[in-house]
């Protein structure tokens, strides 16, 4: 009853509860509702990116980077500040952005399970020249050019010592993924 009212978290009173919790959102709410009054030493928190997260009681995994469309090409060249036009640079940017994470003081990465397997760089080179001019990707498409990231990705990450949290179940059916990523 300590805390807006309630005792424990209920189908009758979560709604309420809810609205208190984001009324209440404010700088240092979580280091007094986690840390203090409930002797949380830590908390992961899953983000596209590390800025903003100066409290130690909030460790950063960053989601690992996808690229499928026009939208996430010039966000990523915008963010990591590289061209990512060829396979080449595009390794070239990703361990930039590994490089930035570590430095910004991120705990790991998080990514999804998906199948790892060999990929045809000039395939690739063709998925990326779409990208480039506007196109999307199919859906049909799409795990190809994620697993050409994710490998190359998965690649720099191995000499760093940080983990890599595997998200599965959610986003993808864990129990028809590839078991080579667990």
């Amino acid at each position: 009853a300590e805390w807006f009212g309630v005792d424990d978290i209920t189908d009758e009173n979560f709604e309420a509860v809810g609205r208190k919790l984001n009324e209440n959102n404010r700088p240092g709410f979580y280091r007094e509702a986690l840390g203090k009054k409930c002797n949380v030493e830590r908390v992961i928190v899953c983000a596209p990116d590390w800025h903003g997260y100066d409290d130690d009681l909030l460790r950063v995994i960053v989601r690992l980077p996808t690229l499928n469309s026009r939208e996430q090409l010039d966000y990523y060249e915008k963010f990591i500040g590289r061209p990512m036009r060829t396979p080449k640079q595009v390794l070239k940017a990703l361990e930039k952005f590994i490089s930035d994470a570590i430095e910004g003081g991120v705990v790991g990465f998080k990514t999804a399970a998906v199948e790892i397997g060999p990929y045809d760089r000039t395939a690739v080179q063709r998925l990326l020249t779409r990208i480039i001019h506007g196109g999307a990707l199919t859906a049909a498409e799409q795990p190809y050019m994620n697993r050409f990231i994710h490998e190359l990705t998965l690649r720099v990450i191995r000499g760093t010592g940080k983990v890599v949290a595997v998200h599965c179940g959610v986003w993808e059916d864990f129990r028809t993924q590839y078991v080579m990523n667990f």
